[in-house]
């Protein structure tokens, strides 16, 4: 079953490899304008974009760690610079700790959320 996702913008955590790549693939292949993102696959992170815009889809990747809150500020802030608006978050990524679960690095040193 495929969705209309024509115009729709779409972040997709972890869209490097796996199930995140998967989702960014048939997302585009739907309309919807991707942007993904990874931490430590570029090489791959790119592979995954090539793809996407070889089945016609309108993407781009970005590296952004989502357990830093500058970094999904960033990520927010270039979204809506680029497009205007955000219609789908798909959260894919994951942490790998060894430390404590469940933890977020923050600029005020505990995790905020903010309405955008």
């Amino acid at each position: 079953m495929r969705y209309d996702l024509e115009g729709r913008v779409a972040i997709v955590t972890g869209a490097s490899r796996g199930i995140g790549r998967g989702i960014a693939l048939e997302m585009a292949r739907s309309g919807a304008i991707v942007v993904g993102t990874y931490v430590k696959h570029a090489k791959a992170a790119g592979a995954a974009l090539k793809e996407v815009r070889a089945a016609g889809g309108d993407a781009e990747i970005v590296r952004a760690d989502v357990s830093v809150e500058d970094d999904v500020i960033a990520l927010r802030d270039r979204v809506l610079d680029s497009y205007g608006k955000v219609d789908h978050v798909v959260n894919n990524a994951g942490i790998h700790s060894t430390s404590s679960r469940g933890s977020c690095r923050s600029r005020t040193g505990t995790a905020s959320s903010r309405r955008t």
